[in-house]
C-alpha cells in the first residue's frame, strides 16, 4: 500500500511594525436560519483583502459566483435574497426570492447571462433572468440536496446532488433537464470541475465511516462514470480543480490536504497547508480555478483564502480580517469564487460580509529553490531555500514542523534538523539561504511525499512545496 507523507515547515517571520488597528462590530440580530452573527466580531487591516458589509443585516450569505462583468451574485440565506453587488459601482441590488428559508451552496451564471443556484431546502434549482427580473423554479427529487454548480464547456448548467446521488445538467436554452444516478452506494457527489477533454471530474463524499471518500470522473458523451480509488485515506473530498496539466486537484476537507491525481501515471500525491497557531487542522473546503490556472480554496477553520500555483509549486495563504472569537475565531468562509479579473470573491457566512482578495498584488516574501527532493530511508539529506524580502523586517524567523499524517502535526518517520536560522531581515531588499537537514527513519518504500516550507508576516504566508521521493534502502 502506498503510504504518502507531507511535513509542513512553518517559519513564522515576527515583524516590528506598528500594531495592526482593530475595530469592534455592533452585534448583529440572529437572523431566521440562525446564523451566528455576533455577538461581536473583529476586523484587522489587510493589505490584500478588502470586505464589503451587505445591505441586510445578519444576511448569512452563502453560495456565489461571478458573470462576465464582474458583477457578483450571492445568496443572502437568512433574509432570503438574490444580491448582486457591482464593484465598479460600488453597489448592491437585492431581490427577494421565490423561496423562503433558502440553503444554497452552489451558484453559476450561463453564458446567456441568467443567473442559477442550487437550493436545498426545497430540492430545487432556481434561475435567474436579469434581462426580466424574473425567477424560475426547477423542482427536484425530495431530498436530493442539490449542492455544487457550474457551467460545462457544453453550455449547460451542471450540478451535484448530494443526498439524491445523482449528477444533473440543465439546457438554458431548452430548459430540459437530465439526471444521472452515481453507480456507487454510500456515497454522493460534492465538487465539480471540467477538464480540457470535456470529462466531469467529481469529487465523492463518503456516507459511512467504513468507506473512504473517492475521485470520480463523469463522461458526457457515453454517459460513463469511473472511480479512481487512492491508495491513501481521503478522509471528506469537497472541493475539485484540474490544473493546466490536466492533473486533478481535490481538497481533502477533513485531512487540512490537497490531494493531487495525475491521470497520466495513475500517481497520488498530497499538499499540506501551512499550519496556524491556535488550530489543528485548516479544513479546506471549495477549490476553484481562475483565468490564470492557479488554483484557489478556502480554509474553513483557519479562516484563510489560499492561492496554489500547481506550475511553480508555490502556495499563498491569505487571513480574512474579520472574524468572531466566540465562534473559533473565524468568519465562516462559505463559499468562494474567482471574477473575470482573477481576483478571488469569498462569502462570510457568521457577519454578513463578502470578501475579495486583490489578486494583482504579489506578496513582499517569496520563496525559491526548492524543487525535486529524492531521500533513501536511513540516510541523511541537506537542501536549502532561499528567502527574499522586498520590505523592511527586524526579528527572527522560528521553525515548526508539521506532519500531515497525524493529527497534532508531530512528525512521525521524517526527522528535520535546523542546520542554520536567519535571525533578522532589516534592510529593504533582504535575502538569506536557510539550510535543513532531513532524515527518514522507516523503511517506507518508493513513495512520494512533499514538504511544504513557509515564511509567514502579518496576514499572509507563503510556501513552496517540493516533491520527495523515498526511496527503498538496500
Amino acid at each position: 500500500m502506498r503510504l504518502t507523507a507531507l511535513l509542513s515547515v512553518f517559519l513564522g517571520l515576527i515583524l516590528v511594525a506598528a500594531a495592526v488597528g482593530l475595530s469592534y462590530r455592533d452585534t448583529m440580530t440572529p437572523g431566521v436560519m440562525g446564523a451566528p452573527c455576533g455577538p461581536t466580531y473583529l476586523t484587522s487591516i489587510s493589505t490584500y483583502i478588502t470586505e464589503h458589509q451587505t445591505p441586510s443585516n445578519c444576511s448569512a450569505p452563502n453560495g456565489l459566483a461571478s458573470d462576465e462583468q464582474g458583477r457578483i451574485w450571492f445568496v443572502e440565506e437568512n433574509v432570503s435574497k438574490l444580491a448582486m453587488y457591482d464593484p465598479a459601482a460600488d453597489e448592491f441590488v437585492e431581490r427577494d426570492l421565490p423561496i423562503s428559508h433558502p440553503i444554497s451552496w452552489g451558484m453559476a451564471v450561463s453564458d446567456d447571462g441568467d443567473v442559477w443556484l442550487t437550493e436545498a431546502n426545497s430540492s430545487s434549482i432556481l434561475r435567474f433572468r436579469p434581462s426580466s427580473g424574473k425567477f424560475e423554479v426547477h423542482p427536484l427529487r425530495p431530498n436530493s440536496f442539490p449542492f455544487q454548480m457550474l457551467t460545462g464547456p457544453d453550455g449547460d448548467v451542471w450540478f451535484s446532488e448530494l443526498y439524491g446521488r445523482r449528477i444533473g445538467r440543465i439546457d438554458p436554452m431548452s430548459g430540459n433537464m437530465s439526471e444521472y444516478d452515481i453507480p456507487w452506494e454510500g456515497m454522493g457527489p460534492s465538487g465539480l470541475a471540467f477538464d480540457a477533454h470535456g470529462v466531469l471530474w467529481i469529487a465523492m463524499v463518503s456516507f459511512s465511516q467504513d468507506l473512504q471518500g473517492v475521485i470520480s470522473s463523469f463522461d458526457p458523451v457515453n454517459l460513463t462514470f469511473s472511480s479512481y480509488r487512492t491508495p491513501l485515506v481521503i478522509s471528506n473530498p469537497t472541493g475539485i480543480a484540474v490544473d493546466g496539466t490536466g492533473k486533478v486537484w481535490v481538497t481533502d476537507h477533513g485531512s487540512s490536504l490537497l490531494i493531487r491525481y495525475d491521470p497520466v501515471t495513475g500517481d497520488f500525491m498530497r499538499v499540506a497547508t501551512s499550519q496556524k497557531a491556535g488550530t489543528t487542522s485548516t479544513l479546506p473546503y471549495w477549490l476553484v480555478k481562475g483565468p490564470d490556472g492557479q488554483l484557489w480554496f478556502n480554509e474553513h477553520y483557519a479562516n484563510r483564502i489560499g492561492r496554489f500555483d500547481a506550475l511553480n509549486m508555490t502556495m499563498t495563504e491569505y487571513s480574512v480580517p474579520s472574524y468572531v472569537p466566540t465562534y473559533g475565531g473565524v468568519a465562516n468562509v462559505l463559499s468562494i469564487a474567482v471574477d473575470p479579473a482573477g481576483n478571488l470573491w469569498f462569502t462570510e457566512w457568521s457577519i454578513g460580509r463578502i470578501g475579495v482578495v486583490n489578486s494583482s498584488l504579489r506578496p513582499d516574501i517569496s520563496l525559491s529553490g526548492m524543487g525535486n527532493i529524492s531521500l533513501r530511508t536511513g540516510e541523511k539529506l541537506q537542501f536549502s531555500f532561499e528567502f527574499t524580502s522586498r520590505g523592511t523586517y527586524s526579528g527572527p524567523l522560528s521553525y515548526g514542523v508539521a506532519s500531515s499524517e497525524t493529527s497534532d502535526g508531530t512528525p512521525k518517520w521524517l526527522t528535520i534538523y535546523p542546520m542554520f536560522t536567519l535571525n533578522s531581515l532589516n534592510s529593504s531588499a533582504s535575502s538569506g539561504t536557510i539550510y535543513l537537514e532531513l532524515k527518514l527513519e522507516d523503511d517506507l518504500g518508493g513513495d512520494f511525499y512533499a514538504l511544504t516550507v513557509t515564511v509567514a508576516e502579518k496576514g499572509i504566508s507563503v510556501s513552496a512545496v517540493a516533491p520527495l521521493h523515498v526511496e527503498r534502502g538496500p
